[in-house]
């Protein structure tokens, strides 16, 4: 188990500048779901943001969330949709680790840099 730091931890979702686009003949509706995994509580919280209709490739959220911290080793998990009539699709979703969220987002003076993160 990890380094045990309680605590709060805030994520802004900006922006995206997405590489894969699900429609074909109208922009997509981007939003994000963030779900926050403890060591002790999977599914612990879920957050979505507001769907950006036709954002497109290019989607702007500028939200904040909030999430008690038990552990660095506890994830977060990034999934965006597009939000669509019936079922909305997946455009991505990326994995981490606090601890390695954390320290990519800390720059070298020690203050809060903005984070990029990749979807797969």
């Amino acid at each position: 188990m990890g380094n045990v730091l309680p605590g709060i931890i805030t994520i802004e979702l900006v922006s995206a500048s997405l590489t894969i686009n699900t429609e074909m003949f109208v922009k997509m509706d981007p939003y994000v779901t963030v779900v926050y995994n403890t060591v002790s509580q999977p599914n612990k919280k879920t957050v979505k943001t507001k769907v950006h209709k036709s954002g497109g490739q290019t989607p702007q959220w500028n939200e904040k969330f909030e999430f008690l911290v038990e552990s660095m080793d506890d994830n977060i998990i990034f999934t965006v949709f597009d939000k669509d009539m019936f079922f909305d699709d997946l455009v991505g979703n990326v994995f981490m680790r606090v601890g390695a969220l954390v320290s990519k987002s800390i720059n070298a003076d020690g203050n809060d840099a903005p984070t990029t993160l990749d979807l797969f």
